[in-house]
């Protein structure tokens, strides 16, 4: 992976342009119904170790906290499958911080916020970490859609796939995938050929071939034939009777 420090390299970015893994969206159920999708800090983090190759920062702006009016309480009901007011009041505020990441050259910022419900410090330490991880987030996400950056985008192919006809929390109608590309026509099964009778065809004749007629007798009952030179005579005498006598040739 070639990179002069000096903005990101064409690796980095094919990396960043892939569509995520939908294995990687979660969901969770919305104050005001419906669902959100969205990705886990660790897997952010892990994310961009593997594309930035741990050549990335972050930094932290100062956290601060807003106090807001007190809230109304509410608690789960799991009969009606929504949270519901006890009615009781409680303390409510909201931390927000400025998070900044860095990597290559390239510095990308955003805020984040969490709500912090109660006055606990349990609630508190909870409202914190959520704020920072939010901005982390947020910050990653300008980086692309390896970040979850399509999630907030209804009609991208990323929101409809990860969403499954479920009911967003924004929008009045749940997503739906968009129809598949049609599949080619299956090609035609062929037609069955009716049976009709075939005409009987005359058997033909055996041809035979003439056999030769055979040849006459050698005159004087011996083959005469004129040898291959330094070839002896009764080598090349088929079906005659050898002796050491010498046949007479023709000259």
């Amino acid at each position: 992976m070639s990179n002069n420090g000096h903005g990101l390299s064409p690796e980095i970015i094919e990396q960043l342009k892939e569509q995520m893994d939908l294995a990687r969206v979660k969901t969770r159920k919305a104050p005001g119904g419906g669902v959100v999708p969205y990705i886990e800090g660790a897997d952010a983090i892990s994310t961009a170790n593997r594309i930035f190759n741990f050549n990335w920062s972050s930094q932290l702006g100062e956290i601060k906290y807003h106090q807001a009016d007190d809230r109304a309480e509410l608690r789960w009901n799991p009969e009606t499958q929504k949270r519901e007011a006890t009615g009781e009041k409680k303390p409510a505020g909201i931390y927000y911080v400025t998070v900044s990441v860095s990597a290559f050259g390239v510095t990308k910022t955003d805020v984040g916020r969490c709500i912090c419900d109660g006055n606990g410090a349990e609630a508190h330490d909870m409202a914190i970490a959520g704020a920072v991880t939010d901005g982390l987030k947020r910050a990653l996400r300008q980086f692309g859609d390896q970040f979850g950056n399509a999630l907030y985008d209804k009609e991208s192919d990323t929101f409809r796939e990860a969403m499954q006809g479920q009911q967003p929390a924004w929008g009045n109608r749940a997503a739906t995938p968009r129809a598949a590309a049609p599949k080619p026509p299956a090609p035609a099964a062929p037609q069955p050929v009716a049976n009709t009778p075939s005409t009987p065809q005359p058997a033909r004749p055996a041809v035979t071939s003439p056999r030769p007629a055979p040849s006459a007798p050698p005159v004087g009952g011996t083959n005469r034939v004129r040898p291959a030179p330094g070839r002896p005579v009764e080598q090349i005498i088929p079906n005659s009777r050898r002796s050491n006598t010498q046949l007479p040739l023709d000259d």
